[in-house]
C-alpha cells in the first residue's frame, strides 16, 4: 500500500511539472504596451481622460498632465472644465499633430452646449493637448 501511495505522489508531481510547462510560456508574454492601440483611439483617450478627470476634483490636477508642458492650464482654468462633459469625435490626423472635434455636454442635465475643436500634437512620442478651448472661452 505504501508503495501504491509513493507512485500516486511521483505521478501527481509529473503531471503538476507537465501542466505547469504548458500554462506558463503564455504568462511571461507582458501585456499589450501603448503602442499597440490604434494610434485613432489614444488620442481619443485623451478626451476620455478630460471626460474623467474633470468629474473629480481630487483628480482635476491630472489634467493637467495630458497638455504638452508649455500649454498647461492653470488651476483656475481646469476648474472651468468641471461643469462639462466630454465625447470625442474621430480625430483628423496630419502627421504629429491632430484635430479632434469635441461635443461639450452639460454635466448636470447631459445637454449639449456646443461643439469645440481641441489640437492635439506628438511630443517625444506620447500625444497630448496641445488647446482645448471651452464653447464659454468668451464668458
Amino acid at each position: 500500500m505504501r508503495r501504491l501511495y509513493h507512485e500516486a505522489g511521483r505521478i501527481a508531481v509529473w503531471v503538476v511539472l507537465i501542466l505547469a510547462g504548458i500554462v506558463t510560456p503564455g504568462c511571461d508574454r507582458p501585456p499589450p504596451l501603448d503602442p499597440d492601440v490604434p494610434t485613432d483611439k489614444r488620442i481619443l483617450m485623451l478626451v476620455d481622460d478630460v471626460d474623467d478627470f474633470s468629474q473629480s476634483k481630487d483628480e482635476l490636477g491630472r489634467i493637467r498632465q495630458l497638455f504638452v508642458p508649455e500649454s498647461q492650464p492653470s488651476r483656475e482654468t481646469l476648474l472651468r472644465y468641471v461643469p462639462y462633459r466630454y465625447e470625442g469625435k474621430p480625430p483628423v490626423r496630419s502627421g504629429d499633430s491632430a484635430t479632434v472635434t469635441v461635443m461639450v455636454k452639460d454635466a448636470k442635465t447631459g445637454n449639449p452646449v456646443g461643439e469645440v475643436q481641441w489640437s492635439i500634437t506628438k511630443v517625444d512620442g506620447v500625444w497630448r493637448i496641445k488647446d482645448a478651448p471651452l464653447p464659454d472661452a468668451g464668458k
